[in-house]
């Protein structure tokens, strides 16, 4: 906490930073106070506790997201946002189940080996029987297997970054599907409860998916049982192809698991700021973020989610305190909402759009900021691979013109106060962020996305890796283009 406080200081005494790309034009005077407040290194102090260790991956249903929601909704008490939530506070309870494996119910066999659950192997909480014969595969990110037949039906035990969910034979799974894939860790974490998947399930004929970790010396064990040596050995350095052993054993597991409902439910974070029209503030510009991420992973890693979403959560609280302290309030209100769930489907931004504190009608727009602190590292196969040096100044902008092409030009013409380098080519993800509730109820949006890079949904997404002046530049977009939505005389047509 005095480390936080030495932090805030500095800042607060600081000389204001305009962080703008070259060639952008100066902001008119009356948004400029709140504007100049929007700093690089403010950002940093809300995210260097939202992704550090008090708040432990934030995962929802967990006392790390709680920590996170407490946080979030003290800084909104501290701007003097009106607490809209349930019972007048800054929280909307959202019904939420969670889960954990019943290790002493659980169990893995290979041929006469046994493995302990909790012990030598953690599986993820999703009830299931598995049985197939047994598969080891190592190998290296890009690594593809020669022939990925091998897969189907199999359990799979994988070794090296190959394992890794965009890794190469983990691409080959989707084609020819193992019953279940245990990745080799040094050790496996004990049973957590974790939040279980919300949403909406899409319907499938397919068996359940085993997934989990597996020790290296249970690894090892059950190699020696199968009687393959070398099985977990590394291919040699620089190697295209993963190496398959094949032992001739059938193996069978069993998860099984236990569940419970969040007594009060998992909160949303929300905050209101009224508009300065009598007649107009019951319409509502809102800016929303997700403040969940993945948390403790069955390995015992700590998935930090800097960039997903603690940049989109740090640039909402830098963007209330910038509307808040500019001194002039636009016609309409702004609401400020940090969803739970979304990486669980959307749980928290659906629950609001179908259970809205404010008529969806008198919505305006919904501005969506998630991961917004990264410099894009890499791309679809179909496009030229690229590295963060090349896009230091580029953005995407995603739905922008689904809805409202008044607000896509809104954006466009803010952006001249900014500078930034517009892409328009990750419309794959339109539907993975919480802007969609609001697109699905015609509410126009725009989702604000830096890219992806090698650290998503990795314990590697970390502080040190944030490009601050990005998201402060993202946070002035948007407090540019949600000011003027919420300010002009008619409303964004549709």
């Amino acid at each position: 906490m005095r480390a936080y406080l030495a932090l805030l200081l500095v800042v607060l005494l600081a000389p204001a930073l305009t962080a703008q790309y070259q060639g952008s034009k100066p902001v008119p005077d009356y948004l400029k106070k709140g504007f100049d407040s929007i700093t690089p290194e403010y950002c940093e102090i809300v995210l260097s506790y939202l992704a550090g260790e008090e708040c432990q991956g934030r995962r929802t249903g967990t006392e790390g997201y709680q920590k996170a929601a407490d946080y979030v909704a003290a800084r909104f008490k501290e701007f003097g946002l009106k607490p809209v939530g349930d019972e007048k506070t800054y929280f909307q309870a959202v019904p939420f189940q969670r889960s954990r494996v019943d290790v002493k119910k659980s169990k893995l066999t290979v041929g006469g080996a046994k493995f302990v659950c909790g012990e030598d192997v953690m599986f993820n909480p999703a009830d299931s029987a598995v049985e197939g014969s047994v598969v080891f595969v190592t190998g290296d990110a890009d690594a593809l297997l020669e022939d990925s037949k091998v897969l189907l039906g199999k359990i799979l035990i994988v070794r090296g970054a190959t394992g890794a969910r965009s890794g190469g034979t983990t691409r080959q799974t989707r084609k020819h599907r193992p019953v279940a894939i245990l990745t080799v860790s040094d050790a496996v974490g004990k049973p957590r409860w974790v939040s279980s998947r919300g949403g909406r399930r899409r319907r499938s004929n397919r068996a359940q998916q085993v997934r989990g970790t597996i020790s290296l010396d249970a690894a090892k064990r059950l190699a020696a049982s199968c009687g393959v040596k070398n099985a977990l050995d590394m291919p040699a350095e620089g190697a295209t192809h993963a190496k398959a052993t094949r032992p001739k054993r059938r193996g069978s597991g069993k998860i099984v698991v236990a569940r419970e409902s969040a007594a009060n439910g998992v909160p949303n974070v929300v905050g209101l700021l009224e508009g300065s029209d009598a007649r107009l503030k019951r319409e509502m510009v809102i800016c929303g973020s997700h403040l969940d991420h993945l948390g403790v992973g069955t390995n015992g890693q700590v998935n930090y989610g800097a960039d997903d979403d603690g940049s989109g959560s740090s640039a909402l609280v830098a963007l209330a305190r910038a509307l808040t302290s500019n001194g002039k309030r636009p016609r309409r209100s702004i609401l400020f909402l940090a969803f739970c769930g979304e990486e669980m489907g959307l749980v928290g931004s659906r629950y609001y759009a179908n259970n809205p504190i404010f008529p969806l009608k008198d919505a305006v727009c919904e501005l969506q900021m998630d991961m917004i602190g990264r410099n894009e590292e890499f791309c679809s196969s179909n496009r030229v691979e690229e590295t963060g040096e090349d896009n230091v100044t580029t953005t995407h902008l995603i739905g922008s013109k689904k809805i409202s092409m008044e607000l896509h030009e809104l954006v466009i013409a803010m952006n001249e106060h900014i500078g930034f380098t517009f892409e328009y080519d990750e419309e794959d993800v339109y539907r993975r962020s919480d802007h969609y509730s609001f697109a699905e109820k015609g509410v126009p949006i725009c989702f604000f996305f830096s890219g992806f890079h090698k650290d998503y949904h990795r314990p590697t997404d970390t502080v040190d890796k944030i490009n601050f002046d990005k998201i402060s530049n993202t946070t002035k977009l948007v407090y540019l283009t949600a000011f003027e939505a919420a300010n002009r005389k008619k409303r964004l047509s549709k």
